[in-house]
């Protein structure tokens, strides 16, 4: 199974997956999840914290999913 704390720990694994090093992830994953945050306040209108939670919890994961679905899908 393919999870975010293992690639995380590999810079040749994350780039592999998602086609970043690991700086240049953590450095974006800090920018989406600002964005990602006002985005969402902006066309819900309401708080993150209402309804059902989320399955991928953390931009983090939302990125590397987001990225990994990009890189390796297409090549199938």
């Amino acid at each position: 199974m393919i999870n975010l704390k293992r690639a995380r720990k590999s810079n040749r694994l994350l780039k592999a997956l998602t086609g970043l090093k690991r700086e240049e992830f953590f450095s974006l994953a800090v920018v989406f999840g600002k964005n990602i945050e006002e985005v969402f306040k902006e066309t819900r209108k309401v708080a993150l914290k209402l309804g059902r939670p989320f399955v991928l919890k953390t931009a983090e994961e939302k990125l590397f999913f987001i990225l990994f679905y990009n890189e390796v899908l297409p090549n199938l």
